[in-house]
């Protein structure tokens, strides 16, 4: 079981909804594995253009984008950042995580986070 997290761009003040076209997904965390984080396909149209760890961080750390996970529970920039960050990987599954990803979708790795373009939840 894993946890989602979202940025939601100009979100309600009140209630933190936004239109779902303001709503990225930025990606998972999941026991044993690295934080995967979902980077726009190089090859596709991208609004804010976030293909690595330093373009999420940038466009996080803007005013006007909220985060939240798939709970509803709001967290603050440097919240998301550190768990994407400390995430880690677990040293035997790391033949596991080599294999977990199609090459066409897997862009990128550190030892804290895959880079992961498409769809997945």
């Amino acid at each position: 079981m894993g946890m989602n997290y979202y940025a939601r761009v100009n979100a309600c003040s009140s209630c933190g909804h936004c239109h779902d076209r303001d709503t990225h997904h930025i990606g998972k965390s999941s026991a044993g594995w690295k934080f995967t984080l979902h980077v726009d396909d190089p090859k596709g149209h991208s609004e804010h253009k976030l293909y690595t760890f330093l373009d999420w961080e940038r466009f996080l750390s803007q005013d006007f984008v909220r985060i939240f996970n798939e709970d509803e529970e709001e967290l603050t920039t440097t919240d998301i950042l550190d768990l994407i960050n400390r995430k880690g990987w677990n040293p035997d599954s790391y033949k596991l995580d080599q294999g977990r990803y199609d090459p066409e979708h897997c862009v990128g790795t550190s030892n804290t986070y895959t880079l992961m373009i498409g769809y997945f939840s």
